[in-house]
């Protein structure tokens, strides 16, 4: 018998616990949302991000991308949309905790030479994705878990892996069940599409029985 392959219990995604990372940007480029029915493409930015410490997860990656364009001005060619989108808000937010001297107006073809290399600090939490978008929308990806943003922090804000002990994920299942044990608090997530908090350990499986509701469940909800 040859050697045995896990195949069913190798993750689709690679996720990272709750926790700050120390990282620096790969890169950052503009892009444009993905085709759908209905919609604008819009003006993103996308950045890649290194992963330095913990040294667990060292040299290991994170993308977010910046939604700026809107539906009016899909360009983002006025400045009431950078002044009012939340995907421009929280550029800001990644530019200002690289802590480079950045001037009020900055020019796109420059900016990503001026950013790459630098440094700062990432507060990463797992995320279930909600089974709709914030505009009704039915979400692609409801049910799958994923890394968000949740704070961005200049270098020496917050010390890399303060959150709680990093070790890298090498096993699957990628937190095995403890029938025995209670689950702490700090074990404790909360779905966003129902706001239950559910064991770390059972997030993928509650996230599925949203998947297999009726869909008409979420009428009404964002």
């Amino acid at each position: 018998m040859g050697r045995i392959i896990p195949v069913g219990s190798i993750p689709d995604k690679q996720t990272y616990p709750d926790n700050i990372y120390r990282v620096t940007v790969e890169k950052l480029e503009a892009v444009q949302t993905k085709d759908a029915p209905g919609k604008h493409r819009k003006l993103m930015y996308k950045v890649t991000f290194r992963i330095i410490e913990p040294s667990g997860y060292a040299n290991q990656y994170h993308w977010e991308q910046y939604c700026i364009g809107s539906e009016d001005d899909p360009d983002a060619e006025q400045l009431a949309t950078w002044q009012t989108t939340m995907g421009a808000r929280e550029f800001k937010k990644f530019l200002r905790a690289t802590g480079l001297p950045l001037s009020d107006e900055e020019d796109e073809d420059t900016l990503p030479i001026t950013v790459r290399g630098a440094e700062l600090l990432l507060l990463l939490i797992e995320n279930v994705e909600p089974t709709k978008n914030r505009d009704g929308t039915p979400n692609r990806y409801a049910g799958q878990v994923s890394n968000r943003v949740k704070a961005y922090y200049k270098l020496g804000e917050r010390e890399p892996g303060s959150l709680e002990a990093a070790t890298p994920k090498l096993e699957a299942p990628r937190r095995p069940p403890l029938a025995s044990v209670k689950s702490a608090p700090s074990d404790l997530v909360t779905c966003v599409s129902c706001r239950e908090q559910v064991p770390r350990k059972d997030l993928r499986a509650h996230a599925q029985k949203h998947i297999n509701e009726p869909a008409n469940a979420d009428d009404g909800e964002e």
